[in-house]
């Protein structure tokens, strides 16, 4: 069965100037690439590389009752911000995405105490990365328009409540080039407003999954990921992460990750297609150890595109449920069947 080494926690993913690889439990002091010495053949100015550098935090919540997924990126060459709000019983959703000038704000080097700010005309991001306090906070609003019902949303990952243990990975592309991930879920508690509608999220029945991300990403990228996460039919706080990148070794190290009742399981390299099957779009996900084989079938999606001269990102985000089973490190097959969650693909050429 598929392993791989948990290194001892350090303060960087770069030493020296170059891109150390691995995976850990915890977050780190300081993510700052630009410290890479030579990431290219050639030498290029620090402005053009941090130029290269895409970065982004992402947010996925839900509960019983809706379904919120948020985005916050710095592409350098411009920045947008994305959200996609589901109600499950009645089908209404929103989808808003708005883009910002060049680096309208910079991302953090930390997660330990640091702050977002993105404001452009109609909406608003505030994120407070406070893991030494074990919380994330993201505000959000979406002042209303002729045609748009205003949105609020005032959220906070409670890291102390399920205990769950986070996965922090750094990638290589190259020997010089990398791309690094922090990923945790945890309890959700906070409220969101929707035009007259008050919900109110609780942290025993209300979820989340956090990612911050920052790499040297390939000029033109395709990454296929998946995540869903909440209780089974035996009470089992569950909760996956997968993604399929075109990384120098991903059997050697990956982003892969299972979590039972907070436990950690690393898990290998997986393969996501689509298939189409009578105009019905599926997404098969599996591995070649044994340990992962689900399908995921869409009752929903979410688009945006954005192109700008030689730049072109497009972002497809489906909704639905997952069937078919995980093996954690244990050798346990879990069993899902009506497990909500997404999948998603990120296609750029920036």
């Amino acid at each position: 069965m598929y392993s791989r080494e948990i290194l001892e926690q350090i303060n960087s993913p770069i030493k020296n100037g170059k891109p150390l690889e691995g995976t850990w439990t915890s977050a780190f002091d300081k993510i700052d690439l630009s410290e890479i010495a030579k990431p290219y053949n050639v030498k290029l100015p620090q402005w053009m590389l941090k130029f290269r550098i895409k970065e982004w935090q992402s947010f996925v919540i839900q509960d019983k009752g809706f379904f919120l997924t948020a985005l916050i990126a710095n592409m350098k060459y411009f920045s947008f911000a994305e959200l996609f709000f589901l109600d499950k019983e009645s089908g209404e959703k929103i989808s808003e995405f708005k883009i910002f000038p060049l680096s309208a704000w910079q991302a953090t080097t930390n997660l330990k105490n640091s702050i977002i700010n993105a404001r452009t005309s109609g909406m608003s991001f505030h994120i407070h990365n406070w893991l030494d306090s074990s919380s994330v906070r993201l505000d959000i609003n979406i002042e209303p328009s002729f045609y748009k019902i205003p949105f609020t949303a005032q959220l906070e990952f409670d890291m102390d409540k399920q205990n769950s243990v986070p996965l922090c990975v750094n990638l290589l592309y190259s020997e010089s080039r990398c791309s690094y991930t922090y990923k945790a879920i945890s309890a959700v508690r906070g409220r969101i407003v929707w035009g007259n509608r008050r919900i109110v999220l609780h942290r025993s029945k209300s979820s989340g999954l956090f990612c911050d991300n920052k790499g040297f990403y390939p000029y033109i990228s395709n990454t296929n990921c998946c995540c869903a996460f909440g209780f089974d039919e035996k009470n089992r706080y569950l909760g996956f992460s997968l993604s399929d990148k075109t990384t120098k070794d991903a059997n050697k190290n990956n982003e892969n990750v299972l979590w039972v009742n907070g436990v950690l399981t690393l898990l290998p390299p997986v393969r996501i297609t689509q298939t189409k099957d009578g105009g019905k779009t599926e997404w098969v996900i599996q591995d070649l150890e044994g340990m992962v084989d689900l399908t995921f079938k869409p009752i929903e999606s979410f688009e945006n595109k954005f192109a700008m001269f030689f730049s072109r990102f497009e972002h497809k985000v489906p909704v639905g449920f997952f069937y078919g089973a995980l093996l954690d490190k244990d050798g346990q097959s879990i069993k899902l069947h009506d497990f909500f969650g997404m999948s998603e693909n990120m296609n750029f050429r920036i």
